[in-house]
């Protein structure tokens, strides 16, 4: 999803280039298993109240937005359909990052 919005790499991996958008977090986060759909209403474009809407906090916009492959909050419109993953599904991602940090398997050079 989110690697199909962004031109081919224009410079190949190496020691001393790492392409962000080429990442285990981006490359797993947008296989989670779609949960919903949320239909944006016109007095709520912000993409903080729509995660508090959904999760209950305002601190997962961002992944909102990532897992719907939308670069910009200002492309969240009145109408526009979000899918979101189940807050279960997110938590066991990110315990899995933290588990792949102690493990080495993180960085631009795993161990």
């Amino acid at each position: 999803m989110l690697k199909d919005r962004h031109p081919k790499k224009f410079m190949k991996m190496s020691e001393d280039v790492y392409d962000i958008t080429d990442s285990y977090f981006f490359n797993n986060l947008e296989k989670l298993p779609i949960k919903g759909k949320y239909t944006v209403s016109a007095d709520e474009g912000r993409p903080e109240l729509i995660s508090y809407k959904i999760y209950g906090t305002t601190h997962l916009w961002y992944l909102l937005l990532l897992y719907n492959n939308i670069l910009s909050y200002e492309e969240v419109q009145a109408g526009t359909v979000l899918n979101y993953p189940a807050m279960s599904d997110l938590e066991e991602f990110y315990f899995s990052l933290n588990t792949r940090q102690k493990s080495g398997k993180t960085g631009i050079f795993p161990k």
